[in-house]
């Protein structure tokens, strides 16, 4: 990291050396930052203390870093000891002679974030025409008015904003980027004279309509997806028209078919997961794809996808596939995901053998030798099947692998009577015998069950990544031979057994207490008065979704009230896929120097799922006051199935 020319030396955000000093510092010693800049009247008085942490240190333009040392990063920090600039006052700044009207406050001072100025100074025409690139992420900018005259804008992000009118974008026609993500727009007509455009985000909007947009002809990448509108975003009109389109996201929304998009010769990646999608005929045209993703879906029939020969990533995951065998001939596919669908036959993947990466979880394999002719294999993961024999991995050399919570059936047995003992077979070709509960005696190979009944035995490698449980179900021993019954009964009537009791034996526990659905649902939320924004995203075989609060913080030593990150969730998922990980790992743990904390199997969490601590040292508004917080603070939470 460098500022000014120096280098310096941060721990988690916070600066402990400058050119190495001090050679030797305390625990808690931390260079505080400040910067002097020119008050309202020129004057470079004072010190202020500015960001806390270097990862997020912004020095204003005209102005002077310093650095302070410390056995406490605050506020009642010292500052600097000399003040270079002490009784030089700065020329007055002229108003520009035709200041832009920008009536939204945290626009404003976005823009003048970018223009090194005070966040309220007035913009002139001539600046705001020779902008050419502005990032306006999650400012809560509600109110457009003003961009009209940054005629020159080439780049606009306004991710994670309020806004829901774009009509002041209407006349940008240098635009060839424009983000536009997790705001509230429904009406995307003021768009349709952007020609320009190369680029469009408008994921986490409320658009149901998407007609407008078919006159951007040099349109390249379009990105449509969670609409959430009380309109849900149904049918893709006017997209056939985007001739030059080649990444294109539809996902999260009411879509049953794709056909818009059959035209689309140049298209290269199409993300259409989670809709309602089952008919895939209109993508046989699409022969030029790369990437596709249909997980979520509803999918059984997957037959067109044998025309689509340039194909190289796929992902088919959480639909109602049985028969793979179109899959066969896509001699260019390396990455494929197949979890959780109910496949019949895996021999087809004998045939596919460029695939380097794999996930099989949750398709019902009993048999892994398949991946044998997989030359090119080197990542695989097959959790939640029934496998007992995995040394076709031996022959891999794997940069990651699992196959964890595999389930089996072992053969019946009766007590009393030599059955065969339970062995799987670990990634090595080792024989792993599966540990036997107490009164199973072991007889070579074979082991007699001295009780009926239903066990289930629990196994694991010693790598700890082949792990499941084996069940098997004992009869009662085989009656012997009776003696010869006497003439008389040998006693009288029995006596009745005991009366069953009336009440259970015991009351069960009352299941845990759901967490909200806020932290897993999209979109915008109030409760417990206050207000929420959730936007969730792909992470590995589940969904990772960001929670934001609106609260007040801490900024540059002010209070200031916006969204700010609450907690990351992990949608319901196997708890095999988080074997290993501190997140679901009970305890504490230090990674890359950061102390977490891990609980799980609580009241909050129930049964299933962990919540992961992170010990901080943050700024913070405690009784008013700006101080630094100390102490454990939520930030993930993972949910198991």
């Amino acid at each position: 990291m460098e500022s000014a020319g120096f280098d310096l030396t941060d721990n988690g955000g916070f600066l402990t050396h400058i050119n190495g000093i001090p050679a030797s510092p305390g625990p808690q010693d931390w260079w505080s930052y400040w910067q002097l800049s020119a008050d309202a009247d020129g004057r470079y008085a004072e010190w202020n203390f500015s960001q806390f942490g270097m990862d997020s240190s912004s020095p204003l333009g005209g102005s002077v870093e310093g650095w302070s040392l410390h056995d406490s990063y605050s506020v009642e920090a010292p500052p600097p000891a000399q003040n270079p600039l002490e009784g030089y006052t700065a020329p007055p700044k002229e108003e520009p002679t035709e200041p832009v009207v920008i009536p939204d406050a945290q626009l404003r001072a976005c823009i003048n974030r970018g223009l090194a100025q005070p966040a309220t100074a007035a913009v002139g025409a001539e600046q705001a025409a020779a902008v050419t690139e502005l990032n306006c992420f999650y400012g809560g900018i509600r109110d457009l008015t003003g961009l009209e005259k940054f005629t020159g804008l080439t780049s606009l992000d306004l991710t994670l904003n309020d806004v829901t009118d774009t009509t002041p974008l209407a006349g940008l026609t240098q635009l060839s980027s424009l983000v536009l993500d997790g705001n509230e727009i429904s009406d995307v007509s003021p768009l349709a004279g952007l020609e320009g455009l190369t680029s469009l985000d408008l994921d986490g909007n409320q658009v149901s309509d998407l007609r407008p947009l078919g006159a951007l002809s040099l349109l390249e990448v379009l990105s449509v997806a969670d609409q959430r509108g009380t309109t849900p975003l149904s049918g893709l009109d006017g997209i056939s028209a985007l001739g030059s389109l080649r990444e294109l996201n539809v996902s999260q929304n009411a879509l049953s078919t794709l056909e818009p998009v059959s035209d689309l010769a140049g298209l290269r990646k199409l993300l259409a997961y989670d809709n309602a999608i089952t008919d895939l005929s209109s993508l046989t045209r699409l022969t030029g794809l790369t990437a596709l993703n249909l997980h979520t879906n509803g999918l059984a029939d997957i037959s067109a996808l044998t025309e689509l020969s340039a194909l190289t990533s796929l992902n088919l995951a959480h639909n109602d596939v049985v028969d793979i065998s179109a899959l066969s001939g896509l001699s260019a596919l390396t990455d494929l995901t197949l979890s959780n669908n109910p496949v019949g036959d895996h021999a087809p993947l004998e045939e596919m053998t460029a695939l380097t990466d794999l996930r099989l979880d949750g398709t019902g394999m009993r048999d892994a030798s398949v991946l044998g002719a997989i030359d090119a294999l080197n990542w695989v993961i097959l959790h939640d099947n029934h496998l007992s024999d995995v040394s076709v991995l031996a022959t891999k050399d794997l940069r990651g692998w699992g196959a964890l919570d595999q389930t089996l059936e072992w053969p019946a047995a009766i007590a009393g009577e030599p059955a065969p003992r339970p062995v799987v077979t670990d990634e090595t070709g080792a024989a792993i015998a599966v540990p036997l509960p107490e009164g199973a005696v072991v007889e070579g190979d074979s082991v007699v069950w001295s009780e009926p009944g239903t066990f289930t035995l629990r196994f694991s490698s010693p790598s700890r990544k082949f792990a499941g449980t084996v069940t098997v179900h004992v009869e009662p021993a085989r009656p012997s031979a009776s003696p010869t019954p006497t003439e008389a009964p040998t006693s009288a009537d029995p006596s009745p057994t005991d009366a069953p009791t009336v009440q259970p034996s015991a009351v069960p526990s009352p299941p845990p207490a759901a967490v909200e659905d806020l932290y897993v649902t999209p979109g915008m939320h109030e409760v417990a008065g206050r207000r929420w924004f959730t936007s969730c995203e792909p992470y590995s075989q589940t969904q990772r979704c960001t929670t934001l609060i609106w609260a007040s913080t801490v900024r540059d030593g002010q209070r200031v009230d916006g969204w700010t990150f609450n907690t990351l969730t992990y949608r319901a998922s196997s708890k095999s896929l988080w074997t290993g990980n501190p997140l679901a790992t009970p305890g504490e743990h230090v990674v890359d120097g950061r102390q977490w904390r891990t609980q799980c199997n609580t009241a909050l969490t129930g049964g299933n799922g962990c919540r992961s601590f992170l010990w901080v040292r943050t700024p913070a508004l405690i009784d008013g006051k700006v101080a630094v917080f100390e102490g454990w603070q939520l930030n993930n939470i993972v949910r198991f199935h």
